[in-house]
């Protein structure tokens, strides 16, 4: 089962279905890359969080 992923690229979010973060992270700047915006260097500069989990919603919490 794929896992959801919420991506953010220069103030743009982008709802992805892919088995691993790095996968959601391809996906997206191929997304991003035939819109003309993006070369496949710059893929570092999408943050990748991972919202779904197997059908169940993931919570991240901060670490004070």
């Amino acid at each position: 089962m794929k896992n959801e992923y919420v991506c953010f690229w220069k103030n743009k979010k982008f709802e992805v279905h892919a088995d691993s973060s790095y996968a959601a992270q391809c996906k997206v700047a191929k997304m991003i890359w035939l819109a003309k915006k993006v070369r496949a260097k710059k893929q570092c500069e999408i943050t990748v969080v991972l919202a779904k989990k197997d059908g169940a919603q993931v919570t991240h919490a901060p670490c004070f």
